[in-house]
């Protein structure tokens, strides 16, 4: 098996005691890697291996393709009308908390707390997905009360937890910031699929021709 090939190193690098079930739509494909996955990592992980035979598409059928497109947007929403701004710089990853159109009658401090809670899962799952690693600020909605802003970082430490890369948080500091690290297992999904732009040389603006 060619180390370089992306199946055999997905299947290296995720295939553990916490993945419930992979699915493959070739069925050629799903036999070498059961071979695979029996050789090197062990016949009790066989099992999870699966065909699938379905005549829709995989990620049709799973939804794969709408998850795809979030990884590719920087506004990530939530079901409640809130979102999360991520934003990649030179030196850090921002994640920035918003409300948006997240409604309910709870006091300010309630629903601040709220929101953040409800962001964390999203957050998490973005790292993972968009490969983001270094530096991490999360900048949250400001929360007053101390038992809030401990609750909202035992979440996240929860949510990150099932992250394979090494991860370590920092407590909310008074302005209501998360600063952490994320362990870097190879290039960035941005850093991929897209390129410095030939007009504004990735500044994200022109200067005015007058």
């Amino acid at each position: 098996y060619e180390e370089g090939e992306l199946t055999w190193k997905i299947v290296r690098d995720y295939l553990t005691d916490k993945v419930s079930k992979v699915i493959i739509d070739s069925e050629e494909d799903s036999n070498r890697i059961k071979k695979f996955v029996q050789m090197l990592i062990g016949r009790q992980m066989v099992s999870k291996i699966h065909h699938y035979k379905g005549n829709t598409p995989l990620f049709d059928s799973k939804h794969v393709s709408k998850q795809i497109k979030t990884i590719y947007d920087t506004n990530v929403y939530c079901k409640s009308g809130a979102y999360i701004v991520i934003e990649p710089t030179e030196g850090l990853i921002v994640v920035d908390v918003n409300s948006g159109k997240f409604k309910t009658k709870a006091s300010p401090g309630e629903a601040a707390f709220m929101v953040n809670m409800e962001v964390i899962p999203e957050i998490a799952r973005q790292l993972r997905l968009r490969d983001l690693g270094g530096i991490i600020v999360i900048d949250f909605i400001d929360m007053v009360r101390e038992d809030h802003k401990r609750k909202v970082h035992e979440a996240l430490q929860k949510a990150l937890s099932k992250d394979h890369a090494k991860t370590e948080v920092n407590r909310i500091s008074s302005l209501g910031l998360v600063e952490m690290t994320r362990a870097r297992t190879g290039k960035t999904l941005e850093s991929i699929s897209f390129g410095c732009c030939p007009f504004c040389d990735g500044r994200g603006r022109v200067k005015y021709a007058n």
